[in-house]
C-alpha cells in the first residue's frame, strides 16, 4: 500500500509545482501584450518611435489618438506596468525574470522617449542611459596621450598620428577604388570572337577540315577534273 501512495503523493507535489510556473508564464505573456499595446499607442503620436510592427492587428490601438499628447497618462501606464513586473524577481524562474527585466529596460526607454517628445530634455548621459542602457566613459588626458603615443608607434612615417592616419586611409581608399575599377572593367568587357569559341572541343575545327574534304577525280595528266568536287554531308 505504501508503494502505491508514495508515487501518488509525488505526482501531486510535482503538479502543484508546475501550476505556479504555468500561471506565471501566462501572467507575463499578458503583461508583454500590454507592453506591445503601450508601445504602439506611443507610436500614434511619435512617428519615430516604432520602426516596424509585424504582430497581430488585435494589439494595435482601436481608437484615434488624442488631439493633445497625453504625456502624464502614458508615463503613469509605463510606471504601472514596470512596477507589476517587479513581482517576477521572486518567482525563482530565471527565464521569466530575464524576460521581465528586459521589458522593464524597454519601459525605461519608453519613459525617457515620452519626456523627450513632450519637450523635456536631460543631460546626454541621462538620456543615453535611459534610452540605451549605456553611458559614455570619462577619461583623463593621460589616457588619450597614451593612445596617441601607441598610434605613433604603429603608423610608419614622420608627422602627427592624425596626418599619418589620413595619409594611410587615402592610400587604402585609392587601392580599393583601383581594384573596383579593374573588376568592373573585367566584368563588362565584351566577349571577343576568340572568346566565343572557348567552349569548342580542342581540335574540332581541324577534324572538321580533314573530314570535310572529298576526293577529286583526276584526269590522266594528274590535274583535277572540272566539276569533280562533290558536296559533303558534314558541310
Amino acid at each position: 500500500m505504501r508503494k502505491i501512495i508514495f508515487p501518488v503523493v509525488m505526482l501531486w507535489l510535482i503538479s502543484c509545482g508546475e501550476k505556479p510556473a504555468i500561471n506565471d508564464t501566462a501572467k507575463l505573456n499578458a503583461l508583454a501584450e500590454q507592453y506591445v499595446r503601450l508601445g504602439l499607442t506611443i507610436g500614434q503620436y511619435d512617428a519615430d518611435f516604432v520602426d516596424a510592427y509585424y504582430g497581430p492587428d488585435s494589439l494595435k490601438p482601436t481608437t484615434a489618438p488624442d488631439a493633445v499628447f497625453p504625456k502624464d497618462s502614458l508615463l503613469a501606464a509605463v510606471a504601472n506596468l514596470s512596477n507589476t513586473l517587479n513581482a517576477f524577481d521572486s518567482t525563482g524562474n530565471d527565464t521569466l525574470a530575464k524576460r521581465a527585466t528586459w521589458i522593464q529596460a524597454q519601459l525605461k526607454a519608453f519613459e525617457r522617449r515620452i519626456k523627450i517628445f513632450a519637450g523635456e530634455t536631460a543631460t546626454f548621459d541621462e538620456e543615453s542611459k535611459d534610452l540605451y542602457g549605456v553611458v559614455a566613459p570619462v577619461y583623463d588626458s593621460v589616457h588619450y596621450k597614451q593612445i596617441i603615443a601607441k598610434l605613433d608607434s604603429l603608423l610608419p612615417g614622420k608627422g602627427s598620428s592624425t596626418g599619418l592616419g589620413e595619409e594611410h586611409l587615402k592610400t587604402l581608399e585609392d587601392s580599393v577604388r583601383k581594384f573596383n575599377s579593374a573588376s568592373f572593367a573585367k566584368t563588362t568587357q565584351p566577349r571577343s570572337a576568340a572568346n566565343s569559341n572557348h567552349l569548342a572541343r580542342p581540335g574540332s575545327a581541324r577534324l572538321a577540315r580533314r573530314t570535310c574534304r572529298t576526293p577529286r577525280r583526276r584526269r590522266s595528266d594528274g590535274r583535277p577534273a572540272s566539276g569533280s568536287v562533290s558536296s559533303c554531308s558534314r558541310c
